[in-house]
């Protein structure tokens, strides 16, 4: 008698502990499963705004500093991306009419990622000219903004340097490199050709030509 209460004690404790395991396992099951709707759902959210911020340059008109910010958006959006499950990166295509006497805008056809480092290239060439001090002290946009008979002046000051003697070679390429910059700012485009994702209706591709 004594033997069978034991063993009846033994197999409740082991149901008991059963039971207990079984519990565990199952809210371990349950608050991951939240934490894993509550990461699908952020997940979404995020690359919701992010599709909804690509569809507002779906216009016409768009000028270039504009589309250099879509391309900014999109480059932002394929790192992120690459994050999450389900999510293709969006190709960006942007075809401008040759810039008479480029140096950095060489080419008439231009990706996202190649836009942003040509126009971070032509950026830093100007940021470099400015930095750049001469012998009294100023910078090449200084000089670019005087007249001629101001210009010989300061020659003059200066007859022994060779860099303030050339000057108006330096402020030739500072005000060409700045006219660059300022043609592609102000290109003007049509309306984009895009294209969805069947399953996710959300952009993949957007073809941007200049009008």
């Amino acid at each position: 008698m004594e033997n069978a209460s034991k063993a009846l004690l033994m197999a409740a404790s082991v149901l008991v502990a059963l039971i207990i395991i079984g519990v565990l396992v199952w809210m371990f099951t349950s608050i991951s499963n939240t934490q894993q709707t509550e990461a699908d759902s952020e997940e979404i959210k995020i690359m919701t705004e992010y599709n909804n911020k690509i569809e507002k340059f779906n216009a016409s008109g768009l000028y270039g500093s504009e589309i250099l910010s879509l391309a900014n958006l999109i480059e932002d959006y394929n790192i992120r991306q690459a994050e999450f499950q389900g999510y293709s990166e969006i190709t960006l295509t942007v075809r401008i009419k040759a810039i008479p006497v480029a140096e950095v805008f060489t080419s008439t056809e231009y990706t996202d990622e190649n836009l942003i480092s040509t126009y971070e290239t032509l950026n830093n060439r100007i940021d470099e000219m400015v930095r750049k001090t001469y012998a009294n002290g100023r910078s090449i946009s200084y000089f670019a903004g005087l007249r001629t008979n101001e210009l010989e002046q300061i020659k003059a000051q200066y007859p022994g340097d060779a860099e303030i003697q050339n000057i108006e070679v330096t402020i030739d390429e500072y005000n060409s490199l700045k006219s660059e910059m300022t043609q592609f700012k102000t290109k003007r485009f049509g309306t984009p050709v895009v294209e969805y994702d069947n399953n996710t209706a959300r952009i993949t591709s957007m073809i941007f030509t200049e009008v």
